[in-house]
């Protein structure tokens, strides 16, 4: 934290009836990375799953937020979601995109969602120094977990797959906050939940 430029930290809102938000304290400048997105990873099913299934599946479209939980962002990139709910929050000051709020009308968000595989990460960090290195695995584990439970139903043998099947074979995947725009000190962080229109949508949206 001492190496970059800004902090985020969790204050009230500015939105009215908001609950919390996320606050800048510093500067920012167009496509930084603001912040990390915590949560429990769900890889997408296999393929033969999405064709076969009747009925809603774990792909959501296009949107960022699915409309089963407000805290459930779909990675488009590496396929599957990340969901915040009832996640233990990691003590990385940084780990806080579940709280950034969406814009009131007529404001633009300032921070926008991108989804990455861990495993490129580290591979990446191959030359760091090892202790870099260790610290890095610490905050991929505490950040984004495998979710547990039921992944899919397999439509030929109608068997339960839960997700613990998979941990081997698919990438974790991670979502990082980059910003939009330049954000001045003192600025709340807002994201575009996008949600589907389609389907009913809060009184605030």
């Amino acid at each position: 934290q001492n190496m970059l430029s800004f902090s985020i930290k969790i204050e009230p809102s500015r939105l009215l009836n908001a609950g919390n938000g996320v606050i800048l304290s510093g500067q920012i400048t167009k496509h930084q990375l603001v912040s990390f997105y915590p949560g429990f990873y769900t890889p997408p099913p296999p393929l033969h799953a999405i064709i076969n299934a009747s009925g809603e599946t774990c792909i959501k479209g296009g949107e960022v937020i699915s409309g089963d939980s407000i805290y459930k962002i779909s990675c488009p990139t590496v396929g599957g979601s990340i969901d915040a709910t009832d996640y233990s929050r990691p003590s990385f000051p940084y780990a806080v995109g579940d709280i950034i709020n969406h814009p009131p009308k007529g404001v633009k968000p300032n921070v926008f969602p991108v989804d990455f595989a861990w495993a490129e990460v580290l591979q990446a960090s191959e030359s760091w120094r090892p202790e870099s290195r260790q610290r890095l695995h610490q905050y991929m584990k505490h950040m984004n977990q495998f979710a547990n439970g039921l992944w899919y139903i397999d439509p030929n043998t109608f068997e339960p797959i839960y997700v613990s099947a998979c941990q081997d074979k698919h990438p974790r995947a991670g979502i990082v906050m980059v910003s939009l725009t330049d954000i001045a000190d003192n600025q709340e962080l807002l994201m575009d939940y996008r949600f589907n229109r389609a389907g009913p949508l809060p009184p605030w949206y």
